[in-house]
């Protein structure tokens, strides 16, 4: 496996993470949920956001740029068209 496919699945964890958390999935006590909590935090830290702010929300998606690369994280809106519901 190469590591740019692992680097990019735990960023993903990380967003998915990060927004759960932020909506109260994960139980404030948990160690795993802790230890989760620190490492989206340490990504969050090193796109630039403050430890409070969510990574991702329903009225802003993220994208930040710095070369050689690009980090983007948005909020996937499906459509009726795509969901193949056909309006009346």
């Amino acid at each position: 496996m190469s590591i740019f496919l692992q680097i990019v699945d735990v960023l993903l964890g990380c967003v998915q993470f990060d927004w759960k958390d932020h909506h109260g999935y994960y139980d404030g006590a948990s160690k795993r949920a802790k230890a989760k909590r620190d490492l989206t935090d340490f990504v969050r830290n090193k796109i630039g956001l403050p430890p409070s702010k969510p990574i991702l929300s329903q009225s802003r998606n993220f994208w930040k740029k710095t070369k050689p690369s690009i980090f983007s994280a948005w909020l996937y809106k499906q459509t009726a068209a795509m969901s193949g519901v056909h309006p009346d």
